[in-house]
Protein backbone atom coordinates (compact mmCIF):
# COMPACT_ATOMS: atom_id res chain seq x y z
CA UNK A 1 0.00 0.00 0.00
CA UNK A 2 2.75 2.65 0.88
CA UNK A 3 4.81 1.69 -2.44
CA UNK A 4 1.07 2.15 -4.45
CA UNK A 5 0.96 5.68 -2.47
CA UNK A 6 4.76 6.48 -3.32
CA UNK A 7 4.22 5.53 -7.16
CA UNK A 8 1.07 7.86 -6.94
CA UNK A 9 3.03 10.71 -4.69
CA UNK A 10 5.68 10.56 -7.86
CA UNK A 11 3.37 10.74 -10.86
CA UNK A 12 1.69 13.58 -9.46
CA UNK A 13 5.01 15.38 -8.82
CA UNK A 14 6.41 14.61 -12.03
CA UNK A 15 2.92 15.65 -13.87
CA UNK A 16 3.12 18.68 -11.86
CA UNK A 17 6.66 19.71 -12.70
CA UNK A 18 5.81 18.45 -16.82
CA UNK A 19 2.97 20.96 -16.21
CA UNK A 20 5.24 23.90 -14.69
CA UNK A 21 7.42 23.47 -17.66
CA UNK A 22 4.68 23.41 -20.36
CA UNK A 23 3.52 26.55 -18.60
CA UNK A 24 6.92 28.18 -18.34
CA UNK A 25 8.45 27.66 -21.70
CA UNK A 26 4.58 29.00 -22.89
CA UNK A 27 5.11 32.06 -21.35
CA UNK A 28 9.13 32.45 -21.84
CA UNK A 29 7.80 31.64 -26.39
CA UNK A 30 4.56 34.04 -25.87
CA UNK A 31 7.05 36.60 -23.99
CA UNK A 32 9.64 36.59 -27.22
CA UNK A 33 6.98 37.09 -29.57
CA UNK A 34 5.08 39.64 -28.20
CA UNK A 35 8.59 41.55 -27.79
CA UNK A 36 9.15 41.08 -31.48
CA UNK A 37 5.83 42.11 -32.28
CA UNK A 38 6.52 45.62 -30.38
CA UNK A 39 9.36 46.07 -31.59
CA UNK A 40 8.18 45.52 -35.29
CA UNK A 41 5.34 47.88 -34.90
CA UNK A 42 7.99 50.30 -33.20
CA UNK A 43 10.27 50.12 -36.86
CA UNK A 44 6.77 50.27 -38.34
CA UNK A 45 5.47 54.03 -36.65
CA UNK A 46 8.93 55.38 -37.26
CA UNK A 47 9.42 54.53 -41.22
CA UNK A 48 5.99 55.68 -41.38
CA UNK A 49 7.05 59.40 -39.48
CA UNK A 50 10.15 59.59 -41.25
CA UNK A 51 9.05 58.88 -44.77
CA UNK A 52 5.51 61.17 -44.45
CA UNK A 53 4.67 63.46 -47.40
CA UNK A 54 7.11 61.49 -49.82
CA UNK A 55 5.06 58.31 -51.91
CA UNK A 56 2.20 58.13 -49.90
CA UNK A 57 0.87 55.55 -52.26
CA UNK A 58 3.75 53.16 -51.24
CA UNK A 59 3.34 53.84 -47.15
CA UNK A 60 -0.23 52.62 -47.39
CA UNK A 61 0.81 49.44 -47.39
CA UNK A 62 2.95 49.48 -44.27
CA UNK A 63 0.16 51.21 -42.69
CA UNK A 64 -1.91 48.19 -43.08
CA UNK A 65 0.97 46.01 -42.29
CA UNK A 66 1.18 48.11 -38.90
CA UNK A 67 -2.94 47.32 -38.16
CA UNK A 68 -2.19 43.76 -38.89
CA UNK A 69 0.88 43.76 -35.99
CA UNK A 70 -0.97 45.74 -33.87
CA UNK A 71 -3.54 43.14 -34.00
CA UNK A 72 -1.15 40.00 -33.01
CA UNK A 73 0.75 42.64 -30.11
CA UNK A 74 -2.95 42.51 -28.53
CA UNK A 75 -3.62 38.87 -28.76
CA UNK A 76 0.24 37.92 -27.15
CA UNK A 77 -0.55 40.39 -24.83
CA UNK A 78 -3.84 38.58 -23.71
CA UNK A 79 -2.00 35.33 -23.98
CA UNK A 80 0.33 36.70 -21.46
CA UNK A 81 -2.33 37.15 -18.66
CA UNK A 82 -3.51 33.84 -19.43
CA UNK A 83 -2.53 31.05 -16.82
CA UNK A 84 -3.64 28.38 -18.95
CA UNK A 85 -2.14 29.30 -22.07
CA UNK A 86 -0.48 26.14 -22.67
CA UNK A 87 -3.93 24.78 -23.82
CA UNK A 88 -3.50 27.30 -26.23
CA UNK A 89 -0.08 26.12 -27.93
CA UNK A 90 -1.75 25.68 -31.35
CA UNK A 91 -2.83 29.16 -31.52
CA UNK A 92 0.29 30.77 -30.14
CA UNK A 93 2.58 28.71 -32.80
CA UNK A 94 -0.19 30.52 -35.14
CA UNK A 95 0.33 33.54 -33.98
CA UNK A 96 4.41 32.78 -34.64
CA UNK A 97 4.13 31.80 -38.15
CA UNK A 98 1.88 34.71 -39.14
CA UNK A 99 4.67 37.10 -36.89
CA UNK A 100 7.31 35.95 -39.26
CA UNK A 101 5.04 36.45 -42.40
CA UNK A 102 4.79 40.14 -41.54
CA UNK A 103 8.54 40.41 -40.45
CA UNK A 104 9.64 39.83 -43.86
CA UNK A 105 6.29 41.53 -45.54
CA UNK A 106 7.56 44.50 -43.61
CA UNK A 107 11.06 44.27 -44.70
CA UNK A 108 10.32 43.76 -48.35
CA UNK A 109 7.95 46.65 -48.04
CA UNK A 110 10.21 49.32 -46.30
CA UNK A 111 12.84 47.70 -49.03
CA UNK A 112 10.81 48.87 -51.66
CA UNK A 113 9.99 52.45 -50.32
CA UNK A 114 13.66 52.80 -49.95
CA UNK A 115 14.47 51.65 -53.28
CA UNK A 116 11.72 54.66 -54.83
CA UNK A 117 13.38 56.93 -52.26
CA UNK A 118 16.74 56.69 -53.26
CA UNK A 119 15.48 57.27 -57.11
CA UNK A 120 16.59 53.39 -57.96
CA UNK A 121 13.34 52.55 -59.85
CA UNK A 122 12.45 53.69 -63.47
CA UNK A 123 9.28 53.22 -64.99
CA UNK A 124 9.07 50.78 -67.45
CA UNK A 125 7.71 53.16 -69.84
CA UNK A 126 4.56 51.05 -70.12
CA UNK A 127 1.58 52.36 -71.60
CA UNK A 128 -2.04 51.98 -70.69
CA UNK A 129 -2.36 48.57 -72.16
CA UNK A 130 0.58 47.17 -70.84
CA UNK A 131 -0.09 48.33 -67.71
CA UNK A 132 -3.40 46.79 -67.94
CA UNK A 133 -2.30 43.52 -69.05
CA UNK A 134 0.12 42.72 -65.88
CA UNK A 135 -2.68 44.10 -63.62
CA UNK A 136 -4.91 41.55 -65.37
CA UNK A 137 -2.25 38.66 -65.33
CA UNK A 138 -1.95 39.89 -61.09
CA UNK A 139 -5.76 39.29 -60.81
CA UNK A 140 -5.97 36.20 -62.65
CA UNK A 141 -3.21 34.64 -60.59
CA UNK A 142 -4.45 35.93 -56.98
CA UNK A 143 -7.83 34.54 -58.34
CA UNK A 144 -6.81 31.36 -59.41
CA UNK A 145 -4.98 30.76 -55.63
CA UNK A 146 -8.28 31.93 -53.78
CA UNK A 147 -10.39 29.40 -55.84
CA UNK A 148 -8.14 26.44 -55.31
CA UNK A 149 -7.42 27.36 -51.42
CA UNK A 150 -11.08 29.49 -50.68
CA UNK A 151 -10.54 28.61 -46.50
CA UNK A 152 -6.72 29.57 -46.25
CA UNK A 153 -6.58 32.66 -44.30
CA UNK A 154 -4.39 34.56 -45.89
CA UNK A 155 -6.74 34.26 -48.92
CA UNK A 156 -8.62 37.51 -47.00
CA UNK A 157 -5.07 39.36 -47.51
CA UNK A 158 -5.36 37.99 -51.52
CA UNK A 159 -9.09 39.52 -51.80
CA UNK A 160 -7.95 43.12 -50.64
CA UNK A 161 -5.10 43.16 -52.99
CA UNK A 162 -7.22 42.51 -55.83
CA UNK A 163 -9.91 45.23 -54.77
CA UNK A 164 -6.98 47.24 -54.78
CA UNK A 165 -5.66 46.34 -58.21
CA UNK A 166 -9.37 46.66 -59.59
CA UNK A 167 -9.48 50.46 -58.32
CA UNK A 168 -6.19 50.71 -59.76
CA UNK A 169 -7.03 49.49 -62.87
CA UNK A 170 -9.64 51.60 -63.20
CA UNK A 171 -7.71 54.79 -62.73
CA UNK A 172 -5.12 53.41 -65.17
CA UNK A 173 -7.92 53.13 -67.55
CA UNK A 174 -8.89 56.84 -66.91
CA UNK A 175 -5.63 58.75 -67.31
CA UNK A 176 -5.20 61.15 -70.03
CA UNK A 177 -1.91 61.22 -70.12
CA UNK A 178 0.29 58.81 -70.40
CA UNK A 179 3.30 61.09 -68.53
CA UNK A 180 0.68 60.57 -65.48
CA UNK A 181 1.01 56.91 -65.45
CA UNK A 182 4.71 56.81 -63.25
CA UNK A 183 2.91 56.64 -60.13
CA UNK A 184 0.24 53.95 -61.54
CA UNK A 185 3.62 51.65 -62.35
CA UNK A 186 5.54 52.33 -59.23
CA UNK A 187 1.84 51.05 -57.47
CA UNK A 188 1.60 48.00 -59.50
CA UNK A 189 4.96 47.12 -58.91
CA UNK A 190 4.57 46.75 -54.96
CA UNK A 191 1.26 44.99 -55.73
CA UNK A 192 3.13 42.51 -58.23
CA UNK A 193 5.84 41.63 -55.01
CA UNK A 194 3.11 41.65 -52.53
CA UNK A 195 0.45 39.35 -54.32
CA UNK A 196 3.33 36.77 -55.23
CA UNK A 197 4.66 36.49 -52.12
CA UNK A 198 1.24 36.00 -50.94
CA UNK A 199 0.82 33.40 -53.11
CA UNK A 200 3.95 31.66 -52.68
CA UNK A 201 3.06 31.69 -48.79
CA UNK A 202 0.26 29.70 -49.38
CA UNK A 203 1.40 27.21 -52.09
CA UNK A 204 4.63 26.64 -49.33
CA UNK A 205 1.92 26.00 -46.76
CA UNK A 206 -0.01 23.30 -48.28
CA UNK A 207 2.82 21.38 -50.26
CA UNK A 208 4.11 21.31 -46.96
CA UNK A 209 1.34 19.81 -45.14
CA UNK A 210 0.91 17.19 -48.36
CA UNK A 211 4.33 15.70 -47.27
Amino acid sequence: MKFILVLLFVGVALAQDHHDHDHHDGRSLVESLANRAEALLKHVHETLKNARGTHNHLLQALEHQAVAIEALAMDLRAQLKDEHREHHMHHIHTIEEDLLFLENRVSEEIAILHHFQDGHHHNNGDNHQRLLERAEQLLKEAKETIEKHPHERNSRELESEMIVIEALVRTIKTRPDESELKKDEEELARHEKSVRQLIEKINHRHNHHDH
